[in-house]
């Protein structure tokens, strides 16, 4: 909590840029990278990997198997893949069967350039299994985060309010807010996420809309964009901003801020993402 760092790894040329990174009940590190995915023991040597598109978001999943997020495709490429221990596709969804379609077919967001010159579509920037097998998906350029199930039938949808021109979509919903990252469904099925225009994170009630708890960045040269948000289990939460790792209490006040240098970038993205690891062994989410 102080920012002493306890340990680290540097990531591996093979694969380039460092995206994710999560930590196993094995005690193994978990890596998402920009060429591919791949998992380390704590002395860094690699015991698992997986060539491939890659970014945003990889878990672990309870039979094993690793389910992989890729933001920058073009329309048509796999968006999430699911992979068994020897690297072998299991599962996989594009989106073509839920978003190939008005108005969503012909929307790209002014950076779908980026990665090549086939434009990005979607930029899914998150997915997590939950435990009825449903599975959760945000969807950056679409203002609206999305239940599936393994048909990739939606089940559900949540939509934001987006009006800003500088986003792919605008939209109309209940609550004001640009490109969802991360969301988190708590058990009480409250979500919390981090959104843009403005700049905050909220726990809300999907099925209300009825915005629980919300913390806005008071300076936003200083903080940064919202990447990451999490509700601890204390009542606090977890908050990761370009500049800053924060934990947040209840009523907003921040109890541990931990800042990265601003030399190291020129942008928004130092930070990215963080994951609790509690005392007792247990991981947050991611």
């Amino acid at each position: 909590k102080i920012g002493e760092v306890v340990w680290e790894y540097l990531g591996n040329k093979k694969f380039g840029r460092i995206d994710d990174a999560k930590l196993t009940l094995q005690n193994t590190v978990l890596i998402a990278a920009e060429k591919g995915a791949y998992e380390i023991d704590r002395s860094g040597r690699i015991i698992w990997s997986f060539i491939g598109k890659v970014s945003h978001d990889i878990d672990r999943l309870e039979n094993g198997n690793t389910i992989l997020n890729y933001a920058w495709g073009p329309k048509g490429d796999d968006k999430i893949i699911e992979v068994d221990s020897n690297g072998q596709i299991v599962w996989k969804w594009d989106g073509l069967a839920s978003h190939d379609q008005a108005p969503f077919n012909e929307t790209y967001a002014h950076d779908a350039h980026i990665h090549g010159s086939e434009k990005t579509w979607i930029h899914n920037n998150s997915v997590t299994v939950l435990p009825n097998d449903v599975i959760l998906v945000s969807l950056r350029d679409f203002q609206e985060i999305i239940w599936i199930n393994r048909s990739g039938q939606v089940i559900k949808r949540y939509r934001f309010k987006c009006k800003s021109s500088k986003r792919a979509m605008q939209t109309s919903g209940k609550i004001q807010g640009c490109n969802p990252h991360e969301p988190q469904v708590l058990k009480n099925g409250n979500i919390v996420v981090g959104l843009r225009n403005p700049d905050r994170a909220i726990e809300f009630n999907p099925k209300t809309s009825k915005i629980t708890w919300e913390w806005r960045s008071f300076n936003s040269k200083l903080y940064g964009t919202i990447r990451d948000v999490d509700k601890l289990k204390n009542g606090n939460y977890q908050i990761v901003t370009g500049g800053h790792l924060l934990e947040i209490d209840p009523n907003g006040n921040v109890v541990m801020d931990i800042g990265a240098n601003p030399a190291l970038s020129n942008d928004h993205r130092i930070l990215y993402k963080a994951q609790k690891i509690y005392a007792d062994g247990t991981i947050g989410h991611d």
